[in-house]
């Protein structure tokens, strides 16, 4: 019982940071799992998986040139310091994207070669109905796409809600109000509510462009570990408990 009361402290310390950073004005943490590029050679290696630090060794122009010899798209070849291996980065001019400030060079990486192994492995324990949302809301934070990322983690936590809520809250139909009814029934720990509702704005926001200002790739960042640890307390801690072999009395001596 102990244990587990310091785990869920823990993990109250830790999601209660991360949200401190995710709503913070002031978020300029680079994410260490995107993929590298030209413009920051370094992040998750496609091919090895680990986060390193890259080598630009090549950059070949794929299209004719625009604004005075500047190609339209180009390749980069570069080198992961940590396994050795080669990737391929394809990137595309973008000016404008570059004037709004939403990217720090005129280029853009739109894909890489191999293609990369982007998912953090959750156990077999967590239901196909978060991993699935999870997994596909890290290859698109990864690919820096972090409006797609951010609703697929609010789809994750819409599979949460609809798993863990009690009958009543299922049968409410918008996912407000389903994690209002879960927060009225006592369903899981206080602050749930709260940081399962910032998921969803915060998914809306990453879905309905229209009335959002972009989310960034660092609330996306932030988001994916938000996320990763309610669902490494809700699914992966209860069944490592429920397995954990039991102690042994010594056996008394006659």
């Amino acid at each position: 019982m102990t244990g587990w009361l310091t785990s869920k402290s823990s993990l109250m310390s830790v999601l209660g940071e991360i949200l401190d950073r995710m709503t913070s004005t002031e978020n300029t943490i680079q994410d260490p799992d995107r993929l590298p590029d030209t413009a920051e050679p370094n992040g998750r290696c496609p091919v090895c998986s680990y986060r390193s630090a890259f080598n630009v060794l090549d950059v070949l122009p794929l299209s004719p040139t625009v604004n005075h010899g500047t190609p339209k798209s180009q390749v980069a070849r570069l080198e992961c310091m940590g396994c050795g291996n080669g990737i391929a980065v394809f990137e595309m001019y973008r000016n404008d994207l570059y004037l709004q400030s939403k990217i720090p060079t005129r280029y853009q990486a739109v894909h890489w070669w191999p293609t990369p192994n982007t998912q953090f492995s959750l156990p077999d324990v967590v239901p196909v109905e978060v991993q699935n949302p999870f997994d596909e809301g890290c290859r698109c934070a990864a690919v820096s796409a972090p409006n797609a990322a951010v609703a697929m983690f609010r789809n994750a936590i819409a599979a949460i809600v609809q798993i863990k809520g009690s009958d009543e809250a299922n049968s409410k139909n918008t996912l407000f109000l389903t994690i209002q009814q879960m927060g009225t029934d006592g369903t899981l720990f206080n602050d749930f509510t709260e940081w399962a509702h910032h998921v969803r704005l915060t998914g809306n926001a990453g879905a309905h462009q229209e009335q959002f200002e972009d989310v960034t790739s660092e609330q996306a960042s932030d988001l994916r570990e938000f996320t990763r640890q309610l669902i490494e307390f809700l699914f992966v801690q209860p069944a490592r408990r429920k397995n954990a072999m039991p102690t042994t009395r010594r056996a008394v001596e006659s």
